[in-house]
């Protein structure tokens, strides 16, 4: 009861301290990606065709790390800060310990390996047209399995790392140069921060931390641009495939390309940059506070709209549940019409 009580009053503050716009707009986009990920959720157990095969399974998963993204940025409510050369993240909703900003980081970052699978599982069906045992095996349910051990790990280095990057509350020095930019986080110990250089000096504890960050993002990277080669030399170039085959994979591989441009100017592009920025000795760039929290937030509501419109099974799935809804209004509509006439006769 008393924690209850406790979540009760935290809610209470939390909401008394923010304006009404960003009431709104804080819970409003969580409400609104909650719902599309949950329509398109639906629409890929129900609507997917056996010729979706197990990327149903990728699919599915990139919603489910939506959600919880999505989840985790509104308990968290974080703060994401570059200035003066340095980064700086922190939470000012229910919860916003500074692990529970390394749980919201290392669930965004789901989205780089989760997406260079989705271009490795491309590439590899189209190589494997012309060989139906492999293409079988590959099919398999064995594939979520393969996902969910590649999130697991990822997850559990992003924790470790990140998490190493909280800030000392014994290290004044790094403290003061905080406090200097941000005075408004003067009493405020729960935060990661990346400041990699201290007098001119390389600090090599951030730097052992946040490198391998950058490097789970960027071999991501990697493997998509070499899958896409592969893809588009296989169906544009060498193809030796039936002409309905290779025009299917061809809308897929479409699909996927701009499926990838959510997550890549949402996700990918504001955390390579806050990462990175800060070890550019001359980088001076500061941002408003509230442009990568911004990014991050439209990420989960994005993407399922992408995903429901670009595959035609889930678009054609979509607006039959539009037309449902369409039709028993109408209905209603009638029935209440009806019964008006009904009650004006026998008056």
């Amino acid at each position: 009861m008393a924690h209850c009580r406790r979540l009760h009053n935290s809610l209470f503050e939390n909401f008394k301290a923010m304006s009404w716009l960003g009431i709104v707009t804080h819970n409003g986009i969580f409400a609104v990606a909650l719902l599309f990920n949950s329509v398109a959720l639906y629409l890929i157990v129900t609507r997917s065709r056996k010729e979706i095969g197990s990327y149903k399974y990728l699919l599915i998963a990139f919603l489910c790390t939506d959600t919880v993204f999505s989840l985790v940025h509104w308990l968290c409510r974080p703060v994401l800060s570059f200035r003066d050369g340095f980064f700086v993240s922190y939470g000012e909703g229910l919860v916003d310990a500074a692990f529970a900003m390394t749980l919201y980081g290392a669930s965004g970052s789901l989205s780089f390996p989760l997406l260079a699978c989705h271009f490795l599982y491309r590439a590899l069906v189209v190589s494997m047209s012309k060989r139906p045992a492999l293409q079988q095996l590959f099919r398999s349910k064995l594939l979520a399995a393969a996902i969910a051990a590649l999130l697991v790990m990822d997850g559990a280095t992003w924790i470790f790392f990140n998490y190493q990057l909280r800030l000392d509350p014994n290290d004044a020095a790094i403290r003061a140069k905080i406090v200097a930019t941000h005075p408004e986080l003067k009493n405020r110990t729960e935060m990661i921060a990346i400041v990699p250089f201290m007098d001119g000096k390389l600090n090599a504890k951030v730097a052992r931390n946040a490198l391998p960050l950058l490097a789970i993002a960027t071999s991501s990277f990697v493997i998509i641009v070499l899958c896409a080669w592969r893809i588009t030399n296989a169906l544009y170039v060498r193809s030796s495939m039936s002409v309905a085959l290779r025009n299917m994979h061809r809308r897929m591989f479409l699909a996927l390309i701009v499926q990838m441009l959510v997550p890549s100017l949402t996700m990918f592009a504001p955390s390579v940059t806050a990462i990175s920025l800060p070890f550019l000795p001359m980088a001076s760039l500061d941002l408003p506070d509230w442009v990568i929290g911004l990014c991050y937030s439209l990420y989960p509501l994005l993407d399922p709209i992408v995903i429901t419109l670009c595959i035609r099974d889930y678009r054609v799935g979509l607006l039959q549940l539009l037309r449902i809804r369409r039709t028993i209004k109408v209905l209603v509509a009638q029935s209440i019409s009806s019964d008006h006439r009904a009650s004006g006769h026998e008056q």
